[in-house]
């Protein structure tokens, strides 16, 4: 993650895009996740969990996990 990083034009872009891959990772094995902002910036946190509306699942159904093309 580190070099996507250093490589990218928009590292705070990419930064969003690589926590977002995360969450899509470990969503079929945890049940939330705890964000910190640094120096307050929630707009970020936000757009990270833009991803999470795309990840949700029906409650009453078990969470698979997602399988990679």
């Amino acid at each position: 993650h580190r070099q996507r990083m250093s490589a990218s034009a928009e590292p705070q872009q990419e930064g969003v895009a690589i926590a977002q891959e995360i969450l899509e990772e470990i969503r079929p094995w945890v049940q939330g996740v705890y964000l910190i902002p640094q120096f307050g910036r929630y707009d970020i946190v936000a757009n990270i969990l833009d991803v999470v509306g795309s990840l949700t699942t029906n409650p009453t159904q078990p969470t698979q996990p997602h399988k990679k093309n």
